[in-house]
């Protein structure tokens, strides 16, 4: 369905196409070739900020992302080291290995 815009003076324009092109048409008619300039420099400013904020929010999730992958890792360091030390006998070695590489893991991340 259509859409009509009622302006001031009483007429009606309906809007049949993009409303982006319909504005700058319209502004361009109404206010003259500077307001439509102005208006259509002022949606593309606005595109680009929108861009840029998409940008911004997909390295926003890679960095959330590694931040999850490094607090894994480090629940399953200290889940081996909890098995660890459930075994009868204490095996140091292997305890100092796991709660090394979990150590060394976050601590490459910080």
């Amino acid at each position: 369905m259509a859409e009509t815009v009622y302006l001031l003076d009483g007429s009606m324009e309906v809007i049949l196409t993009d409303k982006e092109i319909f504005l700058e048409r319209l502004l361009r008619e109404r206010l003259g070739d500077d307001a439509a300039r102005c208006f259509t420099e002022y949606v593309e400013d606005l595109k680009d900020d929108l861009d840029l904020q998409a940008t911004c929010t997909d390295e926003q999730e890679r960095s959330a992302d590694g931040y999850s992958a490094m607090c894994h890792e480090a629940m399953d360091a200290f889940a081996e080291i909890l098995r660890l030390l459930d075994a009868p006998r204490l095996n140091r070695k292997a305890l100092k290995e796991a709660a090394q590489s979990g150590y060394d893991d976050l601590y490459k991340n910080l």
